[in-house]
């Protein structure tokens, strides 16, 4: 991991720009990437690949902007403004962790149902495992 850049307290309102309009970025990946979901066998291995290695760095950047703004948290001379500041960039980050959480689980799920995967797949397994999911969803389980 990268060591961090002390950055001044004075960088407040660009690092809360910044993560701004990466939790729109963000959000809208996220949103492409649950469609594949909905979509199983549209990804290819390469494809799952590059998502997994885009999101594990996106979780290394975030860790640098959460010690940033932890380190900018304890400072005691921090004026009301900084404070809104902060708390809005700190808003930032927990809901761009939360989606990169949410994004990372997702490429685990996809990862194993990637088109690759599923032509290397016997023709019998896959005639079985859809019958299987054929048979879940017209007996759906009753919820508790």
């Amino acid at each position: 991991m990268r060591e961090p850049i002390q950055h001044p307290i004075s960088q407040l309102g660009f690092f809360t720009e910044y993560t701004g309009s990466w939790l729109v970025e963000v959000s809208e990946a996220a949103a492409s990437l649950e469609e594949a979901r909905k979509k199983e066998h549209v990804l290819t291995d390469n494809d799952v690949a590059q998502v997994r290695r885009g999101y594990t760095k996106q979780a290394d950047d975030l860790v640098l902007f959460e010690d940033t703004a932890a380190r900018w948290a304890a400072q005691t001379n921090l004026t009301a403004e900084q404070r809104a500041g902060l708390d809005v960039l700190e808003g930032n980050l927990a809901r761009l962790r939360k989606l990169n959480t949410s994004a990372q689980e997702l490429v685990a799920y996809l990862e194993p149902r990637t088109i690759d995967r599923v032509l290397a797949t016997p023709d019998i397994e896959l005639g079985f495992n859809t019958l299987l999911k054929y048979l879940a969803d017209e007996n759906p389980k009753p919820t508790p």
